[in-house]
């Protein structure tokens, strides 16, 4: 049975994001990035999101973040 859990983002989740983050931008496939932001500036931009109730959720398998998906308001 796999042990996969889907769940909002806490500041608690900064650094496991940041590894995830950084470990598919380093694949140089799938995102504009070459490799994840300071975990200062990841940090910024998670506490936002949350403060700004912005939808954000992580993918975990065995308590390890292995996926994400964010969506954010827009004014336009």
């Amino acid at each position: 049975m796999h042990n996969l859990e889907i769940r909002n983002f806490t500041e608690h989740d900064v650094e496991g994001f940041h590894a995830c983050l950084d470990a598919v931008a380093r694949e140089r496939r799938y995102l504009s990035i070459l490799r994840a932001p300071s975990i200062a500036r990841t940090r910024i931009w998670l506490t936002k999101g949350i403060e700004d109730k912005d939808i954000r959720l992580i993918l975990l398998h065995n308590s390890k973040i292995i996926g994400w998906c964010d969506i954010e308001g827009n004014d336009h």
